[in-house]
């Protein structure tokens, strides 16, 4: 504003002016400036705290400036000026491109505090030779100093009558002599009334000195008192700039939590798919476990071919049978096996399906949670924005004006930079918000088609334990059926390459367990492992809600801060002014004392007698033994 001060000033603006009356206001045009003048700039009263050149209150176009002066002059109409309300305002000089180039200093319109009875009107001359009318107010000795004129001349009128009587009775006899005492002595009451009459003036005028003593003491009290609101009022102002950095680091150190946040759900993720690694290989395991089934239908098939060998090799029969009773040992184990392996998936993908469907409900709950949050934030946006409208002020004129000014909407940067900073900071927190529930929704419908394409392999995985379940009880009941044959006949239940067979297939059995025990065990620690980093997640998320409601209870805490603290800078300002304008009369009334008191030190009074001046500060011993040398005179005549 500084730029726009330098093109345009506006000059002998006054501090209240009374409303309802014709305003007229001067300024000029900086001849070193680069500001040209055009018939489309205009004068605009603003109230204080105005945001753009659309938040006037009313305006006149301005004048083309005089060539050499470069001085120019509007005139509001006072129908268009706004009423006794208590607030502040200020012109300023708008140029066509709707850039303000120019601002006053502020003023309110309130009525005059001197009556105009007391006022007179008195023609001066300013520094350009022009003659102004201004209200001065009228002395206070005026009465006083015509009251002693009449009594001047009324005595001065009995003194002479005096003086003639005794000239024209100074050649008579004695007698007449008493009627001149009791003259004298008539003129010489009326002398000590007009000595008490001075001695009364003198004490008013003693007692006038001291009251201009004491203004002047309240007048120094009020003026260090103004300079204490000052002082307080600047205190204020830092106390607020220290607010407004500790919100911007508050903010900071939230952008600070949401990056830990997004790179602890990065880390989850990368877990999640070490996860989904285990799976597969779990699957493959049990894929391994599938074909070693069928290896066995295989060798058991083999048996039911040797069977039909019975009757030809009998003593191969034998070891057959003594092979069958092994492979059914074995059979059984790979059955308990198998049962174990059976219960131990069932558990896992229990377990699995537990923690998809809690972690698909803390993510709801999350999310539900996140929704509330948005709405309080953007009902906080809401009481923000019209906090921040409330306390600039800006309100349009209700008033229709007669004619709205061409340029377009500027707006002052310095005026509203806080606001629209504040503005940008929400809306870039709500689209983050945003983003963050897409991304939260797009991973809950992972882990829901995850969860069910889980749910699917264990409903096929339980068909087919079932479905092997019942072969391998045929078949083991085909074996005892046979074994119970070939012991009636005397003949070996088991070949030796089936045993060796057997004895391999046993083997490659535990060598799976054994991999799919180890696999196991991996598996457990990463579920371990993710659990411990949802627990921290979830200890983060805890952590960032905390900080959210302190901010948010810190930001409203500040703003009603704010608010009060503008409160009480507004009737600051008030008191300040009103401060100031009382200073004002009390100057202006203690000059006209002292003029007052100039004035009646220069005054004298006359002898009665001859009419010589004597100053009022002659002693009246003085003044009385001067008037006793013409009695003393006349006595020796």
């Amino acid at each position: 504003m500084s730029e726009a001060k330098d093109m345009a000033t506006f000059q002998d603006i006054q501090r209240s002016y009374p409303p309802g009356e014709e305003m007229v206001v001067h300024y000029v045009i900086d001849p070193g400036s680069e500001l040209q003048t055009s018939k489309r700039d205009w004068v605009g009263l603003f109230r204080v705290g105005w945001t753009s050149s659309r938040d006037y209150y009313t305006f006149e176009w301005a004048t083309q400036p005089d060539a050499d002066t470069k001085e120019g002059c509007v005139t509001f109409a006072g129908r268009r000026l706004p009423p006794e309300d208590g607030h502040f305002y200020q012109l300023c000089f708008v140029s066509r491109d709707g850039a303000v180039r120019g601002a006053s200093a502020p003023f309110q319109f309130a009525p005059l505090s001197v009556s105009l009875d007391d006022m007179e009107l008195v023609e001066v001359t300013d520094d350009s030779m022009k003659s102004i009318m201004v209200l001065q107010k009228k002395p206070k000795k005026e009465e006083m100093e015509s009251l002693r004129r009449e009594v001047r001349a009324e005595l001065g009128e009995e003194l002479t009558a005096a003086k003639a009587e005794n000239e024209a009775l100074a050649g008579e006899n004695a007698g007449l002599r008493q009627k001149f005492e009791a003259a004298t002595s008539a003129a010489q009451g009326q002398l000590v009334a007009l000595n008490t009459e001075v001695n009364a003036l003198k004490e008013e005028i003693e007692r006038a000195r001291k009251e201009t003593e004491e203004e002047k003491r309240k007048s120094a009290e009020k003026d260090a008192r103004v300079v204490e609101l000052e002082r307080e009022v600047a205190i204020k102002c830092e106390a607020e700039q220290r607010l407004t950095e500790q919100v911007k680091r508050e903010q900071a150190r939230n952008q600070e939590l949401l990056t830990a946040k997004e790179s602890e759900e990065q880390e989850v993720k990368v877990l999640k798919g070490r996860v989904s690694a285990v799976e597969g290989e779990l699957v493959v395991v049990t894929s391994e476990a599938e074909e070693l089934r069928q290896q066995i239908r295989i060798k058991e098939s083999q048996v039911d071919d040797l069977r039909r060998l019975v009757g030809t090799r009998g003593e191969e029969l034998e070891q057959i049978t003594e092979k069958l009773e092994t492979a059914e040992a074995t059979n059984a184990e790979l059955h308990a096996v198998c049962a174990e392996l059976r219960g131990r998936v069932q558990e896992s993908q229990g377990e699995q399906l537990q923690q998809q469907s809690s972690l698909s409900a803390n993510i709801s709950a999350a999310l539900s949670q996140k929704d509330e949050q948005i709405e309080k934030l953007e009902q906080e946006l809401a009481c923000t924005q019209a906090n921040i409208v409330e306390l600039v002020g800006a309100r349009k004129d209700k008033n229709p004006q007669p004619m709205p000014p061409p340029p377009p909407n500027v707006v002052d940067k310095g005026a509203y930079v806080a606001l629209q900073q504040a503005y940008e900071n929400l809306e870039k927190y709500y689209s983050e918000e945003r983003e963050k529930n897409v991304r939260v929704l797009l991973q809950l419908k992972k882990f829901q088609e995850e969860s069910a394409r889980l749910q699917s392999n264990h409903d096929k995985m339980v068909e087919r334990v079932k479905h092997c379940q019942a072969e391998y009880t045929a078949k083991a009941q085909e074996c005892v059926e046979l074994r119970r044959k070939l012991k009636k006949e005397g003949i070996p239940a088991t070949p030796p390459a089936a045993q060796q067979e057997h004895e391999e297939m046993v083997q490659n059995c535990e060598k799976a367990a054994a991999e799919l025990s180890i696999r196991r065990k991996e598996r457990t620690d990463m579920e371990s492992k993710i659990t411990a980093l949802e627990m921290e997640l979830a200890q983060a998320k805890q952590r960032y809600l905390g900080l959210e409601d302190r901010h948010d209870k810190r930001i409203s805490e500040k703003n009603e801060e704010i608010q009060r603290q503008k409160m009480v800078f507004e009737e600051k300002a008030k008191e300040y002014a009103a401060l100031l304008t009382e200073r004002d009369h009390l100057k202006a009334k203690v000059a006209q004392l002292s003029e007052s008191v100039k004035r009646s030190d220069k005054s004298s009074r006359s002898c009665p007698m001859c009419n010589m001046k004597f100053p009022l500060r002659t002693s009246e011993q003085d003044f009385e033994k001067h008037v006793n040398t013409h009695f003393e005179e006349e006595e020796t005549v």
